[in-house]
């Protein structure tokens, strides 16, 4: 199986993630494909950031969206970051 770095295909939301005081640092997103082309892993990793402080105000959802080559969503994912447990930053993948 062949891993290949798809980073620089990652949009950002960064008008959202300003408003909710947060921003993302170290993402990766590497795909892994099989024999049969149309069936790969993606896995997306990075850390979500305080931009001021240590904390944030509230919980902040994570949500990852993979598109194919004609811009149809083929998958999706989501990870809640509690405000309650956040310190600094956290890892999500």
């Amino acid at each position: 199986m062949a891993t290949i770095d798809q980073t620089h295909l990652v949009e950002y939301l960064d008008e959202m993630a300003s408003r909710l005081g947060v921003k993302f640092a170290a993402v990766s997103v590497l795909t892994e494909a099989g024999f049969d082309e149309e069936n790969c892993t993606v896995t997306a990793r990075g850390e979500l950031r305080a931009v001021s402080g240590n904390e944030i105000n509230r919980n902040v959802q994570i949500v990852v969206t993979v598109y194919d080559t004609q811009k149809r969503v083929i998958g999706t994912s989501s990870t809640t970051v509690n405000a309650d447990e956040f310190y600094q930053f956290d890892a999500f993948e």
